[in-house]
């Protein structure tokens, strides 16, 4: 079990949680609502539990994502994304391990970050894929600073997890990399919101 801080504060950094997921934001076990499928031919993940939380200030609005999910891993070449249903209840307040603030951020899944998210697993090289079932277990997301930008990079550097593990070292390029890749793939602005 490990939990450790990436990246440039206060520039842009994220948490990462390898063998454990988050103390909030944990989605309910259940039924699964969706399934997507992706070739893979990846190699077996180094972890088969992991969870990131992305944070970038780049002003009044900052983008702000966490995303965790369990893997089994099976033999054929596919990668399989599983979402589960999200309950319909009020949204609960979510600690923040990136800044510490609750302020405007909801635990739980948000059907509207989902696009995005699988659209990043799809835009990653068949090769980086592993093969097995990825089932989302964790979520969280601003009132202002959630979008697509923020998930697209929150799922690039969980399917590096997954793939690679994540030190300290190697982190805040990682991180630049997955925003990078985010950027130029028009997965929005940094600065785009949801109001």
């Amino acid at each position: 079990m490990a939990v450790m801080r990436i990246g440039r504060p206060p520039r842009r950094h994220a948490v990462v949680w390898t063998d454990e997921l988050p103390p909030s934001g944990t989605l309910p076990a259940g039924r699964i609502d969706q399934r997507q499928e992706f070739e893979a031919a990846g190699p077996a993940p180094l972890h088969e539990v992991a969870a990131v939380e992305f944070c970038m200030p780049t002003g009044p609005i900052i983008p702000y994502a966490m995303l965790g999910g369990r893997f089994r891993r099976h033999n054929a070449e596919t990668l399989i994304v599983e979402i589960p249903e999200f309950s319909a209840a009020n949204p609960i307040q979510h600690q923040r391990s990136v800044t510490g603030s609750a302020d405007a951020t909801h635990a739980g899944g948000s059907a509207e970050y989902i696009p995005a998210i699988l659209k990043a697993i799809e835009r990653i090289d068949r090769s980086c894929r592993p093969r097995g079932t990825l089932t989302l277990a964790a979520m969280a997301h601003d009132a202002f600073g959630s979008s697509d930008f923020s998930f697209n990079v929150a799922t690039q550097l969980l399917m590096s997890v997954l793939q690679s593990g994540c030190t300290v070292e190697d982190g805040a390029r990682v991180l630049d990399e997955c925003v990078e890749r985010a950027r130029v793939h028009g997965a929005g602005r940094p600065s785009d919101d949801r109001r």
